[in-house]
């Protein structure tokens, strides 16, 4: 086995949870909590919008430990972003992400923080106009178009049909 074959699934880990969470364990499972709830929330899994998850699974997809998932567990139910609840035989504990609480809490920080909402900027420089890059603030780079050529443009001698005559072709 190669080493880059430990590389396995990564998940998906949002920077902004560790500011509204104030803590980075957290943040990783709020990351993963909402993953879950969309495919939960799409038909593909969990019952009323819920959906449950064991802690070897929680374990095995984030890294975390039983005592930081039930210190993240605690911050998350605080914060009221998170509920779960004890259910069946065997018992398994559901969850479920309050995605209005939750867009509550990115509001407030967005308020806060003095950001301005994010609005779409057309550019006609841009195929696709990819509001991604604007979201990660990324601004795209604009070639300067200057009057001084500075590429060396050799014409390449062209034959006419019939004749020898060389003719310069221009693109």
């Amino acid at each position: 086995m190669a080493l880059i074959d430990l590389l396995d699934r990564p998940i998906a880990y949002h920077r902004i949870f560790r500011t509204i969470t104030g803590n980075t364990v957290a943040a990783v499972m709020l990351s993963q909590a909402v993953y879950w709830q969309r495919i939960a929330d799409s038909g593909k899994g969990g019952r009323e919008g819920w959906w449950w998850k064991e802690r070897d699974e929680w374990e095995s997809e984030t890294g975390l430990s039983r005592s930081e998932q039930e210190t993240a567990r605690k911050r998350l139910i605080q914060l009221g972003v998170m509920t779960e609840q004890r259910r069946g035989v065997p018992p398994r504990m559901w969850y479920h992400v309050d995605f209005e609480v939750l867009e509550g809490k990115l509001q407030e920080y967005q308020q806060n923080a003095g950001i301005q909402p994010f609005k779409r900027r057309e550019s006609s420089h841009l195929k696709g106009n990819n509001p991604a890059i604007y979201k990660a603030g990324i601004q795209p780079y604009i070639s300067k178009n200057t009057s001084k050529n500075t590429s060396a443009f050799v014409p390449k001698p062209k034959k006419q049909a019939g004749g020898t005559k060389n003719v310069v072709e221009h693109i």
